[in-house]
């Protein structure tokens, strides 16, 4: 995509992280029995496009690793197809809408960092992960 310096400055303000970004804290972030545990906060991510702030965490059941969330804060256009938040189950705790807890203890973050809306995105063939979309 060819902008205009002006368009591209535009584009950047639209689409870039919040202003004064700061972590929240990232205890307590729970829903039933899925808590979790951060393993990492970085303020560049380099999976996708412009980078955005992004934690990542384990996904804990009594204890126990069963898989990893993570979210990416702010709004990007590159993020439309990727989505801002992406997870996965270990496969012998898969069926137990452990992703869909996973989320849903997200939002007291999400709250926090201003988020009115947030983008989850799955390829329509993973059955799982669309149900979990469908939930949340």
């Amino acid at each position: 995509m060819d902008l205009s310096p002006k368009a591209e400055e535009r584009r950047k303000a639209l689409y870039s992280p919040f202003n004064d970004f700061m972590f929240q804290p990232t205890n307590n972030l729970f829903h039933d029995e899925v808590s979790l545990s951060c393993v990492k906060t970085t303020l560049e991510d380099d999976d996708v496009g412009s980078p955005l702030p992004k934690y990542l965490f384990d996904i804990m059941v009594n204890g126990k690793c069963i898989g990893r969330i993570d979210v990416r804060i702010g709004y990007s256009i590159d993020y439309y197809v990727v989505g801002q938040i992406g997870y996965g189950i270990d496969e012998p705790f898969r069926g137990n809408s452990y992703s869909t807890k996973a989320c849903l203890a997200l939002l007291p973050m999400l709250k926090a960092h201003g988020f009115k809306r947030i983008l989850v995105t799955t390829d329509e063939n993973n059955i799982a992960s669309r149900r979990s979309c469908e939930k949340i």
